[in-house]
């Protein structure tokens, strides 16, 4: 929670282009119909360099809600050493979890199946996958249609989280399924 209340001010500040982004994105598709027709470079040219215009005029800008993102990923890794190689939370217990530094481990599943699953079922990474699509779905839809690619990839990349942190330390797991419930918070206040 300390982390998420001390990276508030980043996430806020990537938050709030994509909310002006979503609100221009009308005034967006009009300009892209304007030039719809128009396929030359020089066309679609003057279509980016209108729409950058008016972003500059709204003081929305798309590249400002990525830079604080990037800003927090030193402390990402330096979690992820803390929790992942840290000889306090050896054996630690919390609710169902015996040893913090291992999978959450909730039962087995009778056979071993192999990696990711190495006979165990994990509770944590499906709870962290389920609020992590709850909290993407609840992210405004981009007015580029190469954004919402982008989005739609991001929505893959999800499921493939839950299949690479299935194996991690449950403290690390139990971070993130509480900062996604955090960032739920803070997307419905900002």
């Amino acid at each position: 929670i300390l982390v998420r209340v001390a990276l508030h001010p980043l996430s806020r500040a990537s938050q709030r282009p994509m909310y002006k982004m979503q609100k221009l994105a009308p005034a967006v598709n009009k300009i892209r119909e304007k030039y719809k027709s128009k396929k030359s470079k020089e066309a679609q040219q003057k279509m980016n360099v209108e729409i950058m215009e008016l972003y500059k005029a709204h003081g929305a800008n798309p590249i400002t809600g990525c830079l604080p993102m990037f800003l927090q990923l030193p402390v990402f890794i330096g979690l992820y050493n803390a929790v992942a190689y840290s000889i306090e939370l050896r054996q630690t217990h919390f609710l169902w979890i015996t040893d913090l530094s291992l999978p959450d481990r909730l039962f087995p599943l009778g056979v071993h199946i192999g990696w990711p699953l190495e006979g165990y079922f994990n509770l944590l990474p499906v709870l962290m996958v389920l609020t992590m699509i709850v909290q993407q779905k609840m992210q405004p839809p981009p007015p580029d249609p190469q954004q919402q690619q982008q989005q739609k990839m991001m929505g893959y990349m999800v499921v493939i989280f839950g299949v690479l942190f299935y194996t991690v330390p449950s403290g690390l797991v139990l971070y993130f399924l509480t900062s996604s419930l955090l960032g739920i918070a803070e997307q419905k206040w900002v």
